[in-house]
């Protein structure tokens, strides 16, 4: 069993060294997943170069994720994860598979050698041990679950309600997970049929919920989720049947709706007043039939998929946040395309000194100065180990929305004081957060960039 183990962690550190060479290398790649023809696209966001159908997904393909520099689709049927080394992108690495009729939506991480899968069809969040790729847990939350987010130590999961076609919506609610643990700590009602989340600058987690699509319609609802009760202290009503949210660094929610034949409807909401700017009454229109949107922080912009029908062919659009308008359309994608990852933003100018100071505990001090702008120093200690040089060290900066901006540190360090610097001159204002992740100890602080 130790060699077992000693042999998945070696594999897993391989991994990832060529995982961070290839992140260098892959910089600005937009991967398209395309549902009715079950593939992968990907398009160079910097020649606008795309290439069509570099990887066959499962018979029905849901979302398309990137963390820590690998792709990640998940399938609800069969119900699986597919895990794809950018590297070598026209292939399956490995396959983790779920149970049967578990009907898999969502993926979110802890870390590198641990995540969570939302089971739309059996009520269960699916906890996945990344090194052995198995199942290790099934978490029972509320009504059929979809989107996923884990925020500091724990994890959010927004449930739908859904109980079948021409049945009432059960109540729709979030469920909060301690990720230490994997056990329910508290559950959240909110308006009916939540689908997706977003962590917006100030802190607070916005719930899109879309409504019955007859009776309850558009609603964001704002959760203070750093009370000690949190709850719903506000709810932004915008109209149609919202089912995606990105929030900007700058503070501004944008949720898309499907729309018609001829136009998809973006929304927008000011996420730091909770006001609405441009809800279901003057949308703004792009694309039609749009699902899934993604944020790019370097760049404040959208990547939007749409279908000219649906499963028809697919388009990628970028909308400037700045600008608030569509600044460009892509040739065809794919056939379906549904949902986008981006793989390889780049940011950082680090600069690693060891102080030569032995500690005894593992730490993560606040970032100095803070707020800063446009560079800040992280300062963490690694204690003795047994063994010398046996801690794999991992500093990670994430945007407000879970996506990941730049590993800091990804190697094995031995014991001291260490203190990085982190340069964002080329990322918006808005809050981040930093993580620093070891076989034995996590955790994650606040930083805010003010320009």
């Amino acid at each position: 069993m130790k060699l077992k183990k000693l042999f998945s962690i070696i594999t897993l550190l391989t991994f990832l060294v060529i995982s961070v060479n290839v992140f260098a290398q892959t910089k600005g790649v937009l991967y398209s997943l395309n549902a009715s023809a079950q593939t992968v696209s990907k398009l160079d966001i910097e020649t606008n170069t795309i290439t069509q159908n570099i990887l066959t997904t499962g018979t029905v393909p849901n979302r398309i994720y990137t963390f820590e520099g690998i792709l990640y689709i998940v399938n609800s049927s069969p119900e699986n994860v597919m895990v794809i080394d950018p590297g070598n992108d026209t292939e399956i690495k490995t396959t983790i598979p779920l149970a049967e009729g578990s009907n898999p939506w969502a993926i979110a991480f802890a870390g590198s050698d641990k995540a969570y899968v939302t089971n739309y069809g059996s009520d269960q969040v699916s906890v996945i041990d990344l090194l052995s790729g198995t199942v290790t847990k099934n978490i029972s939350v509320g009504k059929s679950p979809e989107g996923a987010m884990v925020i500091d130590d724990k994890l959010y999961i927004t449930n739908t309600g859904y109980a079948g076609w021409g049945v009432p919506y059960e109540q729709s609610s979030v469920s909060v997970i301690d990720i230490n643990t994997d056990e329910v700590v508290n559950t959240i009602n909110v308006p009916v049929n939540a689908q997706d989340l977003a962590l917006a600058p100030n802190g607070t987690l916005h719930i899109v919920c879309t409504g019955d699509y007859a009776d309850a319609f558009g609603a964001v609802a704002v959760i203070d989720i750093a009370a000690d009760s949190p709850s719903v202290t506000d709810t932004i009503n915008v109209g149609g049947s919202p089912g995606d949210i990105e929030i900007s660094t700058d503070g501004f929610g944008y949720l898309s709706a499907w729309g018609d034949a001829t136009n998809g409807y973006l929304y927008k909401y000011d996420a730091n007043t909770n006001t609405g700017i441009n809800t279901s009454d003057n949308p703004i229109l792009v694309g039609p039939n749009l699902s899934g949107l993604t944020y790019s922080a370097e760049e404040n912009s959208l990547w939007i998929p749409y279908m000219t029908g649906w499963g028809g062919d697919g388009f990628a659009q970028k909308f400037s946040v700045e600008t608030n308008s569509v600044v460009w359309t892509s040739d065809v994608i794919g056939n379906g395309t549904s949902d986008f990852a981006l793989l390889g933003e780049e940011y950082t100018d680090i600069e690693l000194v060891n102080s030569d100071i032995v500690p005894g505990n593992f730490s993560l001090s606040q970032n100095y100065p803070n707020p800063f702008n446009p560079a800040t120093t992280i300062e963490f200690t690694i204690p003795a180990v047994e063994t010398p040089g046996a801690a794999l060290v991992k500093l990670i900066i994430y945007d407000v929305l879970g996506n990941e901006i730049t590993q800091l540190v990804n190697e094995v360090k031995s014991s001291g004081s260490y203190k990085v610097s982190f340069n964002a001159e080329n990322l918006a204002s808005g809050l981040y957060f930093y993580s620093l992740n070891t076989d034995s100890f996590s955790a994650t602080k606040k930083m805010m960039l003010v320009k």
